[in-house]
């Protein structure tokens, strides 16, 4: 994983090992995966890449937005029950 995208993985399990309620987990969720969230910022990064460049950088993007994604359905169940 390069290093903006793991700095940013760590970043968002910081904050989601906060959220003690479905409020702040709504907006950890727009902060991250909305059109203007995070991770959608780093796609728009490959435009200056290179074809091989954005290749691997989109897979490693595409891997964190699932498991952002996935985290967050996680933490809806756990806090739902």
């Amino acid at each position: 994983m390069s290093a903006k995208t793991s700095e940013l993985k760590l970043k968002f399990l910081e904050a989601l090992q906060a959220i003690t309620n479905a409020e702040e987990l709504e907006k950890i969720r727009v902060e991250y995966i909305s059109k203007k969230g995070y991770v959608t910022e780093l796609l728009k990064e490959m435009k200056s890449l290179s074809n091989e460049e954005k290749k691997t950088f989109g897979q490693e993007v595409n891997v964190l937005k699932n498991e952002v994604n996935d985290s967050i359905s996680q933490k809806r169940e756990e806090l739902i029950q």
